[in-house]
């Protein structure tokens, strides 16, 4: 049962995350661009676009290592303290983006939803190691 559940924990963090991560991916790559448009003055409200890269990173980050302690519990990570302020930077960057733009219902789903649900039940499955030693 526990291999199934292992299973289970990888292909939820797949389901869920995969869209956001190429999502990431995509302003990782244009990133530059933005900056250049920031530092010159051409488009100074592409630091927005910068702060939801790095926030939504820190976000992949957090998520990443706590389904990597959901799956080995023996494996050791960052502080919890660490972890939930990524899963909170993260849920932010998801949140604002989620809000300032405008996509089909379909793509609410796959985009802001699923994150969101994944995210917390890993926080629900992972509670005593991030509740229970803060």
């Amino acid at each position: 049962m526990k291999t199934l559940m292992q299973i289970g924990i990888l292909v939820e963090f797949i389901l869920g995350f995969t869209v956001m991560f190429f999502l990431w991916i995509l302003g990782l790559i244009f990133s530059p661009v933005s900056l250049g448009n920031v530092v010159t003055g051409r488009q100074p409200d592409h630091i927005v676009l910068l702060l939801l890269v790095f926030l939504g990173g820190l976000g992949l980050w957090g998520i990443g290592k706590l389904a990597i302690k959901l799956v080995v519990p023996s494996f050791r990570i960052e502080d919890p303290r660490r972890i939930k302020l990524f899963l909170i930077a993260g849920l932010s960057a998801l949140c604002f983006w989620g809000y300032s733009t405008t996509i089909s219902s379909v793509g609410y789903v796959a985009i802001i939803f699923l994150p969101v649900i994944v995210t917390v039940h890993f926080s629900y499955l992972g509670r005593e190691y991030l509740w229970g030693s803060s």
